[in-house]
């Protein structure tokens, strides 16, 4: 009996720790992470921490991610093995015959050094940086994981909350001094409104990932206790708020996302807040609330653009294909890849590798740093066991994205789980789309969002089985436990 007790006040602490550590990360993730610089000063505070929530995470809670995600803990040890193998040394004949290191070859030769050991990466230290870039993302999943869906919807609500800050402080950026104090990067897009990022593409990103978690927080509002108006004027509120700042950023991917995670948004937010209180809609006009919203957001995103402070939709209307680089850059990238396959360039290399090819014709004194296309970098540097590892990660996606089309808006807990694996799929889809163009989960607080994503999709197929015991506590244990904010 005694061992019995110690067990289950162990197991309580544990629980207990990671209400708290969850969104400590994420506030950790979304403070300091905003890019994705290996040189940038925030860095001395989050890496060190980092490896101990990688440490705490992987020693108590690896187990219990494990059971809850098989699937998704083997392709994240996929990942790290992947990073690991690029920094261990190898000896010189064997690196010196890998594809496309003829050059690093001719660099010691010209200099009369013997060949030395070498790792993967054309890029020693971009690969370490890029392991340890790692941890924090690896950690937030494995806590993610070990937690219970409540607390993953919290953490979501606080990514909510962050962001709506963000938005607030770009407000403040683009009404101060191109290079006022609420810049807090050295290297970013002074003049712009950036928030806590340092690209304002990136900005633009959480800014359209906020309409589909302001959706899941409008349809899961607590309506017995009378608050469901009160939550939805917010949600409305902090929607005609963020679409203007995804206009003033003066990103075209932005523009572009903001639009996907509208439309997005009406799928999150299903068939209403009153099914958490079993109240059935007695008004039809409720039924297209979601859509006089969206129609009300593209008025406001009408009347910036003719107040001339739509920034990234007239760099959409002006933007000459022909003359820009990133366009321009890509065959370059190709080549690289071609030349490094199947092993790639190594990860985190793309900088130093680049400049090696870089035509005459593209040199300016613009810094090129990623190709700007992640899925094509991803094949550059990780060559094909990356492209492997991307393709299990869209099988997974895809399998689960299908389990949440198959379910029901039936039973209370069963409903929040749905209504928060539609939310991680519509951001995942975000963060998919836009590394097309850009290079979003390379900043540590969207690789964290990314990753508290994944395992809020994860437990999908346990909807049924969790959700059938749930829905039969009593209401106030549900209010006690949902600790909205």
């Amino acid at each position: 009996m005694l061992i019995a007790k110690t067990i289950s006040a162990t197991g309580q602490g544990e629980r207990d720790a990671l209400r708290w550590l969850l969104p400590a990360t994420v506030l950790l993730a979304m403070l300091l992470g905003g890019s994705s610089r290996a040189d940038i000063l925030s860095l001395l505070i989050l890496r060190p921490l980092s490896a101990l929530l990688f440490v705490y995470a992987v020693y108590r809670h690896c187990g219990a991610a494990w059971r809850r995600s098989p699937g998704l803990m083997t392709l994240a040890g996929g990942i790290l093995l992947l990073a690991i193998a690029h920094v261990v040394p190898l000896p010189p004949t064997l690196w010196s015959a890998l594809p496309g290191r003829q050059i690093v070859v001719q660099a010691f030769e010209v200099a009369g050094m013997p060949l030395p050991w070498l790792p993967l990466s054309m890029s020693p230290a971009a690969a370490w940086n890029a392991l340890f870039s790692l941890m924090l993302p690896l950690a937030a999943l494995i806590l993610a994981l070990a937690a219970n869906p409540d607390d993953r919807l919290r953490a979501l609500k606080w990514v909510m909350v962050i962001g709506l800050v963000s938005g607030f402080i770009g407000l403040l950026q683009i009404l101060g001094p191109p290079r006022g104090p609420l810049y807090f990067y050295k290297v970013t897009n002074t003049g712009a409104a950036v928030g806590f990022f340092a690209n304002r593409n990136h900005q633009a990103i959480l800014m359209a990932s906020l309409f589909p978690l302001l959706a899941m927080y409008a349809t899961l509002a607590d309506n017995s206790r009378g608050r469901l108006q009160f939550h939805r004027g917010i949600a409305i509120a902090a929607a005609m708020f963020i679409t203007p700042m995804i206009l003033v950023t003066g990103s075209r991917n932005g523009l572009m996302l903001g639009v996907i995670g509208l439309v997005l948004a009406i799928w999150v937010y299903g068939r209403g807040a009153e099914k958490l209180s079993g109240k059935p809609a007695t008004a039809r006009w409720r039924r297209w609330a979601p859509y006089g919203v969206v129609a009300m957001l593209v008025g406001l995103s009408l009347l910036t653009v003719v107040a001339a402070r739509g920034v990234a939709f007239q760099r959409l209307v002006s933007l000459d294909a022909s003359q820009d680089l990133r366009l321009k850059a890509l065959p370059t990238v190709v080549q690289i890849a071609r030349d490094t396959f199947p092993w790639g360039s190594g990860l985190g290399s793309f900088d130093e590798v680049y400049r090696q090819y870089e035509p005459s014709r593209l040199l300016s004194p613009n810094y090129f740093n990623h190709a700007h296309n992640d899925w094509l970098e991803i094949l550059m540097t990780g060559g094909l066991p990356a492209v492997l590892l991307s393709g299990i990660a869209i099988i997974l996606f895809a399998v689960a994205a299908i389990a949440v089309l198959r379910q029901k808006e039936r039973g209370l807990s069963r409903r929040r789980m749905l209504i928060s694996a539609r939310c991680a799929i519509a951001i995942l889809l975000l963060l998919a789309i836009g590394s097309i163009a850009e290079y979003p989960a390379r900043t540590p607080s969207l690789a964290v969002l990314g990753a508290l994503c994944a395992a809020a999709l994860s437990g999908v197929r346990k909807i049924d089985t969790d959700g059938s015991s749930r829905d039969r506590r009593t209401a106030s244990n549900r209010n006690r436990d949902t600790g909205e904010i």
